[in-house]
């Protein structure tokens, strides 16, 4: 993770309250970078297979043991994840079930949602209807998720992310799609938040790398200044106590990047692949004052 200039992180949904306290002590409360959470909605994340997701929805969605789980650790949990799409719930019945009883968590925890989003099988005018201000849609650029039958942003997208509803690319494998990503840019429909999604399944060159991710959003369009404010801003204004920018007092969680020019080509899960000039990479990372990556070769 330092390597790749990264100094914090959210954890979206990798376990549910069953073993989230376990989870903290041996993976989170003596990590050097800071790591915040969502829990995930379902206990079937603790077996973290999603095809045997919502086979039961009333057993496995305890909201009163989430709300305890929060207030236990209320310092680093920032919202509740739910997986929608045509694997995980495909039955508009089952997927208007899975909104209803996440909205119904998260308004009862008071937190946000986090919805992974990956083609689902009911129109977006009905599953964004269940997202509030400050809720996140992840895998924006999901095959299937924003765009018509001619390429065009759907309007009741538009008229979500104007009320607030937060759009994040949460690159992954899959996950991502240059045929969706490339008109929507086009159309100004930029993401507020650039993400990895790091996981078993996207873990190689093309995909997880966050300082890669950047510079292909740059390659579709985004200027510099707004993936930076994508990766830095806008994430951590959904994290508990984290504050930004090179200012004294404030913790020295620094990530050096260097804008190398040159040819290079990006290519998403799909095979599509987009030319570019520019390649982002990080230099130095620096977490709570201490240098934890270092390729300048300066001996500190």
């Amino acid at each position: 993770m330092f390597e790749r200039g990264i100094t914090g992180c959210i954890d979206l949904g990798s376990i549910s309250w069953p073993g989230f306290n376990r989870n903290r002590k041996s993976c989170i409360n003596d990590f050097p970078a800071v790591i915040q959470a969502a829990l995930m909605l379902t206990v079937k994340a603790e077996i973290g297979c999603a095809a045997e997701l919502w086979t039961n929805l009333e057993e496995e969605v305890d909201i009163e043991r989430l709300k305890e789980c929060f207030a236990v650790n209320q310092d680093i949990l920032v919202g509740i994840k739910i997986l929608v799409g045509r694997n995980e719930t495909p039955t508009p019945e089952l997927t208007q079930a899975v909104l209803k009883k996440a909205r119904e968590a998260c308004d009862e925890i008071g937190c946000r949602l986090f919805a992974h989003i990956a083609n689902p099988v009911i129109p977006p005018g009905e599953w964004l209807s269940y997202l509030k201000p400050g809720d996140v849609v992840t895998h924006t650029y999901n095959k299937g998720n924003i765009l018509d039958e001619t390429g065009t942003v759907r309007p009741e997208v538009w008229e979500a992310r104007e009320r607030g509803v937060l759009f994040d690319t949460g690159r992954g494998s899959r996950n991502w799609s240059v045929e969706m990503a490339k008109p929507a840019f086009a159309q100004g429909f930029y993401p507020q938040m650039i993400t990895s999604d790091l996981s078993a399944l996207s873990n190689d060159k093309y995909t997880s790398r966050l300082n890669v991710h950047m510079a292909e959003c740059m390659a579709l369009g985004m200027e510099f200044k707004d993936v930076l404010a994508c990766v830095t801003d806008a994430p951590a204004s959904l994290m508990n106590h984290m504050k930004t920018g090179l200012k004294v007092g404030y913790p020295a969680n620094i990530s050096v990047l260097e804008l190398k020019e040159g040819e290079v080509t990006f290519r998403d899960a799909f095979g599509v692949e987009t030319k570019a000039g520019c390649q982002v990479l990080p230099v130095a990372t620096v977490v709570k004052g201490k240098v934890l990556y270092d390729r300048t070769d300066t001996g500190y």
